[in-house]
């Protein structure tokens, strides 16, 4: 599946950015996303329209 993240940024913008699935083709399980800090991040959050199950909702965004 790809992976869905949305990058909000001090100013109030949000970026969206996504992994593609061809990124898991080969059996990796991680992937590195290199985002620019500027300006600077206020939150990232992981499938922010919740389109994919997950137990615990509450570990899915981060605060800068």
């Amino acid at each position: 599946m790809p992976v869905h993240l949305v990058v909000t940024r001090s100013q109030g913008q949000p970026q969206t950015v996504e992994i593609p699935v061809s990124a898991w083709f080969t059996g990796e399980k991680r992937a590195t996303v290199r985002i620019p800090r500027e300006p600077a991040i206020k939150t990232i959050e992981i499938d922010p329209k919740r389109e994919f199950p997950d137990v615990d909702r509450g570990n899915g965004v981060w605060p800068r």
